[in-house]
């Protein structure tokens, strides 16, 4: 009967060990679920400060590109005047040369009546 009393006090300190062990590693589980919890809260904070400061340059490049749209549409009619001005600028060339040859012309006439080549 002593054997046997000793061989259930054998199991039960068995047991208590294994119940020792066992709280340990819950206790150890547990701090290192409360570790990745902490962590997982700041990668959270941090994701939501990233979308928010990508929403926010959404924006801003949503604004540069009308913002670019407009000075491409800007660029193009001043492109437009500046051609409509250099062909204004050729048609006056164009005008003030004809004038000039009416005007020498004119000259050469006046000079003609003024002072007649005599024949020689």
């Amino acid at each position: 009967m002593e054997n046997r009393a000793v061989n259930l006090q054998d199991k039960i300190q068995i047991l208590i060990d294994q119940y020792t062990k066992d709280k340990k590693k819950l206790a150890d589980a547990e701090d290192y679920n409360n570790a990745l919890t902490e962590e997982n809260l700041q990668l959270i904070q941090q994701i939501d400060e990233i979308n928010k400061l990508k929403s926010i340059s959404d924006a801003k490049v949503l604004e540069l590109d009308a913002q670019l749209r407009t000075l491409q549409s800007q660029h193009h009619e001043l492109q437009k005047q500046h051609q409509d001005l250099q062909q204004l600028h050729q048609d006056l060339e164009g005008t003030m040369m004809s004038f000039e040859d009416l005007a020498n012309d004119a000259i050469l006439k006046i000079d003609s009546l003024v002072n007649p080549v005599s024949p020689a």
